[in-house]
């Protein structure tokens, strides 16, 4: 390109109007960044990072261009935020992320003028931060501006500051899940303060220290407060003298599965450590295979020392589980070796491929997990207990019948009811797993009362202050649900009026509730249609309380979600195959259910059961009322374009070109003569 204007022209001309992520990485002209976002509606990550800490006030002065190009309210979506390595100040990150209600990763490592007391107070609030955050990258040892590195009282003056850095702002945030706290001048020692304050972020899933010096005291301390610590950082930390002490935790904590040591001066002398290389690798692999159930697998368990690469182990061998189901099955094995035999049975239990369920069913060992589970003698056992009892439950249908004999399904309704979130998820995941077995399983959990346990923790999340919208509890709570509506039906269970209402208000709350993850939007719609088939008073209700009509809406946004598709077209079929007021009828239309199916029509593969489902819709509508089709025909022509071009698509199945040969030959009925005006290609 011969010009600046030309270049940016080019660009925009080239852009994807659903890129979802704005990177900047040197200086550009306002100009170029407002050209360049104006069309980008969906973009949702916006970095601004140098590597050569070079523009600071370009960076508010860019931030401030894409606000005006993208509008307030598509910037209020943005939840990915990094300035990193910029000279930006606090003030400038905190304008900026007063802006972000929905954030939910902030990076600002490397921005050495940007301490993290600046985020501990903002106009009376308890944090400047919002409370949808989950990710943090910031510099614990920033530099101002005003200290004078010549000055003799500068080391003492920066020492000073570290120690003020207490990060306060954490306290505020108890749902962080990864947590980075990089250091940018000279070996800076964590202190007593910011460990107390760390280990108490329990759902910390990753935690980076890198070059902050950490002693072996200090970091037992940190592992030994975050039970479900994944990931550790620890490079260029020169205080470690051994392995061993990072082993016995792995040991004691067994969701611990990589921890990376480069430039660990103290460890990284091979011939000296290591044996203890071998043996912490190990540890970390055997937890590394049980890190998550039904999960993908994660790549294998890693050390990483010095400069090196990484050392594998192969997989835990199944001989294993005899010697732990013998420490379980005597009572009177401490409870140190009870947890040890109780975790490895979880890794086993957790493997991707082929876990030995029908192994540790066989050993008799279910009923003595379940009675130590149920002890809630410690937080660990039971929550290595549940989870066994999470992968038993998915497990077929004789395996999870043995779960049940032990008394499995009675205590994992009680834990449900625990204040711990995340054994309360652990127990609903369980809870889902054996609903979802068959009718008569589905059966059973409602007998115990499953269905009033799930609502009651599903308004005690809904209600929480600071609920998290895209963690995994509700996705796993919502799940359940569905499960437990979709087996109703079919079990004869209690379907009056009362225990509609608390359902469908519930699912009306669900819908109300503004979630980010397209993943529990699906989860909810598949739990309204289950419902709608249960009996008439769910489906009746259904229509009442607006459900039906919101998720019309949903199916006709600008850009439906696929996983959303299908539960809506379930939902609305159900609806209109049956006898539809003309109020309920205009509630639909009102919402944009034509709008939605056109959507279907015109974006999905003819031979998806979407395009099947929704010609299905029409058809019955069109067989309604004379009024309907002559609407149909007058609002939203291009629906019965569509069901005529798929009559001589040679791609459509049987089945579609049926549903198709429905929808226009009940158009033609319902219509009056004055009123059939067909277009020529049908």
């Amino acid at each position: 390109c011969t010009s600046t204007k030309e270049a940016v022209e080019c660009l925009v001309s080239e852009l994807d109007v659903n890129c979802t992520s704005f990177e900047v990485d040197h200086s550009l002209g306002d100009n170029f960044i407002s050209l360049a976002t104006q069309s980008l509606k969906a973009v949702t990550s916006i970095s601004f990072e140098s590597a050569a800490h070079s523009f600071r006030d370009q960076v508010s002065s860019y931030m401030a261009s894409i606000v005006a190009a993208i509008g307030p309210k598509h910037f209020g979506e943005v939840t990915h935020l990094s300035v990193a390595s910029t000279l930006c100040s606090a003030d400038d990150v905190c304008t900026m992320v007063r802006g972000l209600p929905n954030l939910e990763s902030l990076d600002v490592s490397g921005c050495i003028h940007v301490p993290s007391s600046a985020f501990e107070k903002d106009e009376g609030r308890a944090s400047a931060l919002p409370q949808s955050l989950r990710e943090v990258r910031l510099c614990i040892a920033p530099r101002p501006p005003n200290i004078d590195l010549t000055s003799e009282d500068f080391e003492d003056e920066l020492a000073q500051l570290h120690r003020a850095q207490d990060l306060r702002f954490l306290d505020h945030h108890p749902n962080l899940q990864v947590l980075t706290l990089n250091e940018s001048s000279a070996h800076f020692r964590i202190t007593g303060r910011q460990v107390d304050r760390i280990c108490r972020l329990t759902n910390l899933r990753a935690l980076s220290l890198a070059f902050c010096q950490v002693s072996n005291d200090r970091l037992e301390q940190v592992i030994k407060g975050l039970m479900y610590l994944e990931e550790l950082d620890l490079t260029g930390n020169e205080e470690l003298s051994s392995l061993r002490p990072l082993t016995a935790l792995a040991t004691e904590y067994g969701s611990l599965w990589f921890v990376c040591l480069r430039r660990c001066f103290g460890v990284a002398d091979a011939d000296r450590f290591g044996g203890e290389q071998e043996e912490l690798l190990a540890k970390l692999r055997m937890n590394q295979v049980g890190a998550a159930p039904r999960r993908q697998p994660r790549v294998a368990g890693q050390v990483s020392l010095g400069s090196g690469g990484m050392l594998l182990v192969p997989p835990m061998d199944r001989t294993v589980i005899t010697t732990s189901v013998n420490i379980l099955l005597d009572e009177r094995e401490p409870p140190k070796r009870q947890l040890v035999a109780m975790r490895t049975l979880r890794h086993l239990l957790a493997l991707e491929r082929n876990p030995p369920v029908q192994d540790v069913v066989e050993s008799g060992v279910l009923q003595r997990v379940v009675d130590v589970t149920g002890e809630l003698s410690s937080n660990a056992l039971t929550f290595e207990g549940t989870w066994i009892l999470t992968n038993v439950a998915s497990g077929d249908t004789d395996q999870v019948s043995e779960l049940v004999k032990a008394g499995g399904v009675e205590l994992l309704l009680t834990l449900c009811e625990t204040q711990s979130r995340p054994l309360a998820d652990q127990a609903v995941w369980a809870i889902g797993n054996v609903a979802g077995d068959s009718p008569k399983m589905c059966a059973l959990v409602l007998e115990r009362g499953g269905l009033h346990v799930l609502q009651r923790l599903l308004h005690r999340q809904l209600d929480g202050h600071h609920i998290d919208r895209k963690t995994t509890p509700f996705i796993n709570s919502v799940w359940t649900l569905g499960n437990l509506l979709r087996g109703m039906k079919d079990t004869g269970h209690d379907v009056t009026e009362p225990l509609a209402g608390t359902v469908c208000a519930l699912l009306r709350r669900l819908l109300d509730r503004d979630f980010h993850d397209l993943t529990i939007v699906s989860s909810i719609c598949w739990a309204c249609a289950y419902a709608a088939r249960v009996s008439p008073t769910y489906l009746e209700l259904s229509l009442q309380m607006g459900i039906v009509g919101t998720v019309a809406m949903l199916l006709a946004e600008d850009a439906p979600d696929g996983s959303i598709v299908s539960p809506a077209l379930r939902l609305l079929g159900s609806v209109c195959a049956g006898d539809v007021t003309n109020s309920d009828m205009k509630r639909l239309l009102d919402a944009g259910l034509f709008k939605g199916l056109d959507r279907v029509l015109d974006t999905m593969p003819v031979r998806s059961n979407g395009v099947r489902n929704a010609l299905w819709i029409l058809s019955n509508i069109c067989a309604g009322q004379p009024s309907r089709a002559a609407y149909l025909v007058s609002v939203q022509p291009s629906l019965i374009d569509h069901a005529a071009a798929i009559i001589t698509n040679p791609e459509a199945s049987r089945s579609t070109l049926a549903e198709a040969s429905y929808v226009l030959a009940n158009v033609t009925v319902g219509l009056d003569r004055d009123q059939y005006h067909p277009n020529p290609s049908w």
